[in-house]
């Protein structure tokens, strides 16, 4: 094999890697922690509220609205959302909504929450620009709040839909922890990184092959 075209191996070997890596996702479902090393962490303590006030971008200035509108709902019983938080319902006949959107400021690469709901299942998912990217379903008890969520993908997005025949449903989250924002190169570019580097590969070993 001559060196062009090991070359040419090595280039589609590491292109094949690199969009493998940027493809892979892990999925939060009933972490203790949520993430190892949150950027941010929205208590909502940061802005406090009337209770049931309907929340829509009152924390955008902190990286994250909702939609439809959530409740902001003090709650002190619930293991891991404590204090100020926020939920699908109201204590009025108003809830519950569903589904919810958590809808982030810009692209980030890792979010989790701390989040107890009715024991039934819930489906989670995570949209980039309006398309989904990855998601899971899980069935979320009461006064659990565990930490849910997405690592290692790119979105903007968190849709929570509650899919099981429940008492509610209700739910209530709090402790939102923010992924970094995202830097590296989307799956898109490095694939045209790829094709470009393999086409100059390819246009060196026709030059050398014309030559002979």
């Amino acid at each position: 094999m001559s060196k062009k075209i090991a070359l040419v191996v090595v280039l589609v070997v590491l292109f094949l890697g690199l969009t493998a890596t940027g493809a892979k996702a892990d999925d939060i479902i009933a972490s203790s922690t949520g993430l190892t090393s949150p950027v941010q962490t929205l208590t909502f303590d940061e802005i406090v509220l009337p209770m049931n006030t309907s929340l829509t971008t009152q924390y955008s200035g902190l990286g994250i609205s909702f939609t439809p509108n959530v409740y902001y709902s003090p709650q002190t019983t619930f293991g891991n959302v404590q204090g100020n938080d926020i939920g699908n319902f109201t204590f009025n006949p108003d809830g519950p909504v569903n589904p919810v959107s958590f809808v982030f400021s810009g692209p980030i690469n890792g979010a989790a929450f701390s989040f107890d709901a009715d024991s039934t299942p819930y489906l989670f998912q995570a949209f980039l620009g309006g398309v989904l990217v990855d998601s899971f379903t899980a069935t979320v008890g009461v006064s659990t709040s565990d930490y849910y969520g997405f690592n290692n993908i790119t979105f903007d997005t968190i849709v929570i839909t509650q899919e099981g025949a429940g008492g509610g449903p209700f739910w209530v989250a709090d402790n939102i922890q923010f992924g970094s924002a995202v830097s590296t190169p989307e799956p898109a570019s490095i694939a045209l990184l790829g094709f470009g580097l393999f086409g100059l590969a390819a246009a060196k070993l026709r030059r050398k092959t014309i030559a002979l």
